[in-house]
């Protein structure tokens, strides 16, 4: 794993801006290239708002969407068909709980939320026979007067 940038350090040059417009690299490989995340790249080629990057953007999202429901959305579906635990199912198929939770629905497939147990008081427990003699004000003056 690389070392974290400093923050506001990284900046897009005129060649990834290039590649990425004319769709020669994803904003992936871009990342990998100049050691930052993914979503890193995303965010300062949206933040150019140029018309070429912005249709580059649009259709890798779109190419990923399709690519995602052709490959690994069938994969996932089974997935929860066969029983699988969904932090397994998430971790194998690199998915969040939100894309997860979204791909249930469309199955039909409604999650039962537990209900939040709010903790309760403990109920008084009754005193014992013994204990309800030694408290009685008569049993505690007869004690001390033994004890002095």
């Amino acid at each position: 794993m690389t070392e974290r940038m400093e923050w506001g350090t990284f900046k897009l040059t005129e060649f990834d801006i290039q590649s990425y417009a004319n769709l020669v690299e994803s904003s992936k490989q871009i990342g990998e290239r100049r050691g930052v995340s993914t979503s890193v790249v995303s965010y300062h080629l949206r933040k150019l708002n140029d018309p070429k990057v912005n249709e580059a953007l649009e259709l890798n999202s779109n190419i990923s969407r399709i690519k995602f429901s052709k490959e690994k959305q069938p994969q996932i579906e089974q997935m929860i068909r066969d029983g699988v635990r969904s932090c397994e199912i998430m971790d194998t198929m690199e998915i969040s709980g939100q894309t997860l939770a979204r791909i249930r629905n469309q199955m039909g497939i409604e999650i039962k939320k537990k209900k939040k147990e709010v903790a309760k008081k403990p109920k008084p427990k009754k005193p014992t026979v013994i204990e309800s003699a030694l408290s009685h004000p008569i049993t505690q003056i007869l004690t001390k007067s033994f004890i002095v």
